[in-house]
């Protein structure tokens, strides 16, 4: 663009320079190149109409040229920004599909989890209260890998979401916090939390495929 625009202007200067001399060599010594009069030659005049004429020609292509120019740059330009911003929410709607795919196996887990630590823990059989202790450990592990997941779908799940899932973790830690015989006291609310958490993933899912598809 650069080596276009030095012969541009090496042209401009070219055509300058031509009506100049163009309008020194016509006319009459004795008369002024601006002088009208009957016994004149008004050849210059011509010329400088004409190389005035020329010069806003060639004027009007130069800056055609540069405005058409730069309007292909701003063109190309755009068109990469939306390829990058088409890029960014691909990757967030696959992040946004991993979240809600990793949340929704960890809440199966949960649920299990909790079951088995109530119905085992209130049991006289040593053998199935170790596996409701074994159970809290499993559980604990679910809690933290939850959060972990939960703490990287901040920005792309809903605040309102992203709050009753941490109420549901928050229910099950104080239970387990509560319960004197170890169990989960409030595995009723958790449950209820968890089910209206998981319709709202499931809508989201669906969202994401078509987008995604």
């Amino acid at each position: 663009m650069f080596n276009r625009q030095i012969f541009a202007v090496i042209g401009l200067m070219a055509v300058i320079t031509v009506a100049l001399y163009s309008i020194q060599d016509h006319g009459d010594e004795s008369c002024d190149i601006f002088e009208l009069h009957h016994e004149c030659d008004l050849s210059g005049w011509i010329t400088l109409i004409y190389g005035d004429l020329l010069i806003g020609i060639t004027l009007a292509l130069v800056f055609h040229y540069m405005v058409s120019d730069s309007n292909k740059k701003i063109a190309a330009a755009a068109v990469k920004t939306d390829k990058v911003l088409s890029e960014m929410r691909r990757v967030h709607d696959r992040r946004k599909a991993y979240v809600i795919l990793a949340l929704k196996n960890h809440f199966s887990s949960l649920l299990l989890c909790v079951g088995m630590i109530n119905r085992f823990m209130d049991s006289d059989d040593e053998k199935k209260k170790n596996i409701a202790e074994s159970k809290k450990q499993d559980l604990d592990k679910i809690l933290q890998k939850s959060q972990m997941v939960l703490d990287l779908s901040i920005d792309v799940l809903d605040p309102m979401l992203v709050e009753k899932i941490q109420k549901i973790f928050t229910v099950i830690e104080d239970s387990m916090e509560e319960s004197d015989k170890g169990m989960i006291v409030n595995a009723d609310q958790a449950k209820t939390l968890v089910k209206e958490v998981t319709e709202k993933l499931d809508e989201e899912s669906k969202n994401i495929d078509k987008i995604l598809k």
